[in-house]
Order: C-alpha cells, then structure tokens, then sequence
C-alpha cells in the first residue's frame, strides 16, 4: 500500500511538471529620450532628470548639444521620467519627458522622445507627422507657480458650496456668493504629481472633479499655461480654454 502511495505520488508531481506553463519575462521596448539645448546667444541650460529609481545627475548643456539616455519600461508600465530645466536668467521648469500614455507615445513613434529647450518653451517633436509643438513655456523660478479660480455665476444669487484640496493641503469649505470666487496659488513638486479636486454643491446639484492633473491633455482642454478657472453655472460646470479664448462646458451636475 505504502508503495501504491508513492508511485502515485510520483506520477502526481510528473504530470505537474509537465504541464506546467512556462514562464519567462515579457520583453519590454527600449525608449531613448533627448534633451537638447537650442538656446540663443550660447546659453547654457542647467539639466536634472531622474525617475523614480534612477537620478540621472546634474548636466550643463552649452547650445547645440543634448543630453540623452535609453531604458526599458518596466514590467507594470509605469516608468515615468522627469526634469528641472534652467536657463542662465533662473527661468526654469519642470516636466514630464515619458510616461505611459498612447498620444504622447505615438509623437515619440514609440522610440525616440526628442525634447528641445528655446527661449519661449519646451518643445516636443512630433516624430510621425515631423512637427515640433510647444508643451511648456520656461517660466520664472520665483513666478513658476500656477493658479486655480472658482467662479460662483449661479443665477438667482445662489450660493455656492466649494471645498477644494490636494493630498497634503486642505483649503477648506467656502461658501460664495452669486459673483464671487475663491482663488489659490501654488508651486507644482518636482515630480508633477500635484493634484488638486474640488467638490462643488448647491440647492440643485452637486460636482466633485479635478480642478488640476498635471496631464498634457488636461491643461490643454481646460486650462491655460499658468491658470485654471472654472466658472460655475446653472447648467453645470464650465472652463475656460485659453485655446478658443471662451468657456466650454466641462462637467454635468449631479443631482442631490
């Protein structure tokens, strides 16, 4: 009986082993990321870059060269890289120059992210339809902060509710008056991942959304360079793009 067992045994762990799925690491694609200086009058760009894993270090870039690097996403897709640009004159920026989204990926034709420092901006290379489109303007380091307006334009001078926050700061619950609004200034990290929501009610609806994601398509749609503001109306919650010069209608109430 003993030996019965056994064999059994024996035969259990054969056919486990052979069926058995193989399991091998998923190839993962190869990125190369450029940062050049195409700055006028021979300035020198000051360059720090680094991920979440890796420090990339300190570069000063003289005009006409670059400062690149290649790797591999990992295995989640969630390498992001990131960097603080300066010009002589302290005006600086940081900013994304990969990360996991389709759009962005498809201008660096799932290869090559090409960023180029000018004295307006940051530009991006648009690889498939061989275009350079402006991401971000090089702002002042002391004026480098952005600025968020919630604008009370409920008729029948109706109140409104807002309590707005980020992951370490809460500003609290404010009641506006019909015309009024309440404004706050702040500094975006070094790894843009600042995130502000808001939750906005009144007698006929209520609206919790973001107010700023640092996401390209984001600020593009419903924000301006430095600024967002929303202007809550009856119908819903609308933002002006500074894109069409008006506002557009970005959020439905929800009813109480």
């Amino acid at each position: 009986m003993s030996s019965l067992r056994l064999n059994l045994v024996a035969v259990i762990v054969v056919l486990a082993l052979a069926i058995r799925p193989s399991v091998s690491p998923i190839p993962t694609k190869t990125w190369h990321v450029h940062v050049v200086n195409n700055l006028s009058n021979n300035q020198t760009l000051f360059l720090h870059c680094k991920s979440k894993d890796d420090d990339l270090g300190e570069h000063k870039l003289t005009t006409g060269t670059e400062s690149n690097w290649k790797f591999k996403e990992n295995f989640f897709q969630t390498t992001l890289f990131w960097c603080h640009l300066r010009k002589p004159d302290n005006f600086c920026n940081n900013f994304k120059v990969f990360w996991n989204e389709d759009f962005f990926q498809f201008r660096c034709r799932y290869k090559d992210c090409i960023w180029t420092a000018k004295d307006e901006g940051i530009y991006l290379k648009n690889i498939p339809e061989g275009l350079a489109a402006c991401q971000a303007p090089i702002a002042n380091s002391l004026l480098n902060h952005f600025t968020e307006h919630v604008i009370n334009n409920l008729n029948n001078s109706s109140t409104l509710e807002a309590h707005c926050k980020s992951k370490d700061d809460d500003l609290g619950l404010r009641r506006l008056a019909a015309g009024t609004e309440f404004n706050w200034t702040f500094r975006v990290n070094f790894w843009s991942t600042t995130l502000f929501f808001c939750d906005l009610r009144w007698a006929n609806g209520h609206k919790a959304f973001d107010v700023y994601c640092p996401d390209d398509q984001f600020l593009a749609k419903k924000c301006a360079y430095n600024f967002c503001r929303w202007s809550a109306r009856d119908d819903g919650i609308y933002a002006f793009s500074e894109k069409k010069n008006h506002y557009v209608l970005a959020h439905k109430w929800d009813p109480k």
